[in-house]
């Protein structure tokens, strides 16, 4: 992923059926320097499919949320309890966190300044 854009990872997480897990998603940069956080129902998270087989999750970041992120190296993992308490984890994928020259949010403005 580049710094400054909005793109959208899509876990998959074999062999666990999701439904009904609160589900949370964390990203974090290099050396523990951001972490980024969500939980079922925010914004940005999407369960896209969940079976016994494999569920998936779409995590959708805003400029400013990527923009947090340092140049190099990311981990992103996945962990969801259900209602009878029972927890499961995934290890820790990493990501690489390409730079932006502009390094700030870009606006779409159309020639009426909206």
């Amino acid at each position: 992923m580049i710094r400054g854009t909005t793109p959208t990872f899509h876990l998959i997480i074999d062999e666990h059926d999701l439904t009904g897990a609160k589900v949370f998603v964390t990203i974090e940069g290099n050396k523990n320097d951001v972490k980024l956080n969500w939980v079922t129902g925010d914004e940005g998270y999407e369960l896209v499919s969940a079976s016994e087989e494999s569920s998936e999750i779409a995590i959708t970041l805003s400029q400013e949320q990527s923009l947090l992120l340092p140049t190099g190296k990311a981990e992103v993992q996945v962990r969801w309890i259900f209602p009878d308490g029972s927890a499961k984890a995934t290890e820790p994928e990493t990501i690489e966190v390409g730079k932006v020259l502009f390094d700030q949010e870009i606006k779409y403005e159309d020639e009426d300044g909206e």
